[in-house]
């Protein structure tokens, strides 16, 4: 459902409208498309009452109509550095933690939840898991020490051939040649519970790659990791995003387990494995929008912006 829809049926469902006074209203859309649109919300919301009205407990009902976020970070600024599109100041991303946790929220690693979706399980109710993409320095230096104090859990994937180097592939913007954690600062994060998974080896849009090409990137991207760490990689981020059906099979073909988009929306058991929805947390987001990425998925839903 779009977020509209899903806002609306929450709030029907709250309020106990019956659909037969919603029904009514029908033969008063003007174009057919709409009435034909109207009626399938209108069955959607019959269906989740029967399902209100046969679960009693609380916990239970959010686990089955509350999805998962996924939120995704890149770089975390130093002190009196700006904040950016993909640049969030480290005073800004403790505030998102501490609201986090202050919220209610169950932080999951990716893992955690990917082993929900294996066993057809539900997670638990208000769950949401904490990702970033790239592996900035920043991301050891300043992430790491809050991820610590909130006990929340982490997975980042690691442009591997660019490990202890910088960002090479923006010729310009605000990541350009930022500084890469390296192995050491891998290793330290990895023992103490923060996960990695694989985002290429170069950072290419394998989209647009040649397939022989992109097979190397995704493939070679875990081994790199994998050799480094002594343990499997199993997770794996399109670089810019970007994907298509091609793409997702070569991440099937190479074993990785799911594979994250950058798609905004939240993940509940139906959503195929290898393309999971992120909702992408810019860095001067104020806590009001990652309150919309948390409850829809999406921190952009209600207010809409212009990108550059």
């Amino acid at each position: 459902m779009s977020w509209r829809k899903l806002l609306l049926r929450r709030l029907l469902l709250g309020l106990r409208v019956p659909p037969r006074l919603l029904a009514a209203l029908g033969p008063f859309l003007r174009m057919p498309q709409r009435r034909y649109s109207w009626h399938g919300f209108i069955q959607n919301l019959c269906y989740w009452r029967g399902v209100r009205g046969t679960v009693s407990q609380r916990d239970v009902w959010k686990r089955l109509t509350e999805g998962t976020p996924i939120l995704l970070y890149h770089a975390i600024g130093t002190r009196g550095e700006p904040a950016g599109a993909f640049v969030m100041p480290a005073r800004r991303f403790a505030s998102h933690m501490k609201w986090i946790r202050r919220l209610g929220y169950v932080p999951l690693s990716l893992d955690d939840f990917l082993a929900c979706q294996c066993t057809h399980t539900f997670p638990p109710a208000r769950s949401v898991v904490i990702t970033f993409d790239d592996g900035y320095a920043d991301n050891f230096a300043h992430a790491f020490p809050i991820l610590k104090q909130y006990n929340i859990p982490a997975s980042i994937f690691l442009v591997s051939q660019y490990v202890d180097q910088a960002n090479h592939w923006d010729a310009e913007g605000e990541l350009a040649h930022r500084p890469l954690m390296n192995w050491r600062q891998i290793q330290e994060m990895d023992a103490q519970g923060i996960r990695f998974g694989a985002h290429t080896r170069t950072h290419v849009d394998l989209t647009a790659a040649p397939p022989s090409q992109a097979e190397i990137e995704i493939a070679s991207s875990r081994t790199d990791i994998e050799s480094e760490l002594g343990r499997p990689v199993e997770t794996f981020a399109y670089p810019f995003g970007r994907h298509d059906p091609a793409v997702q099979e070569m991440v099937v073909r190479s074993d990785y387990v799911a594979g994250c988009t950058v798609d905004a929306g939240l993940n509940t058991p139906t959503t195929p494995a290898h393309a999971l929805r992120r909702s992408e947390i810019q860095g001067h987001d104020p806590v009001m929008r990652l309150m919309l990425a948390l409850w829809l998925g999406d921190p952009e839903a209600i207010w809409k912006r212009t990108r550059t």
